[in-house]
């Protein structure tokens, strides 16, 4: 029960109130959702995750309840050195990028 308890109070329900809340979760979905449309996930309640590191760092940035968990301090130089990683993995070429970019020329 302990990570429903946590994914209700992060999408904001209290925690006083968090056990209420999880009936307001979205019902399970009994099909192939790499299948449906933005739109049907959208109706069914279904959230994409992050695609990239960079996009994951931008949503921990704004996820209270880590920074409650983890402490301002430890969360801004977990969040700095992400950020720094993304920046040397955007700096790197890769063997495939230069077989398929460069040597088509």
């Amino acid at each position: 029960m302990g990570v429903f308890y946590q994914l209700a109070v992060r999408k904001g329900c209290p925690q006083q109130k968090a056990l209420k809340c999880l009936s307001a979760l979205p019902e399970s979905v009994d099909k192939n959702i790499f299948e449906m449309t933005s739109v049907e996930k959208k109706a069914a309640g279904i959230e994409s995750l992050p695609s990239s590191l960079w996009e994951a760092v931008l949503e921990l940035e704004k996820d209270e309840f880590i920074k409650n968990v983890l402490g301002e301090h430890l969360c801004g130089h977990y969040i700095r050195a992400k950020k720094e990683e993304w920046v040397q993995y955007s700096r790197h070429v890769s063997a495939w990028e230069l077989e398929q970019y460069l040597y088509r020329i």
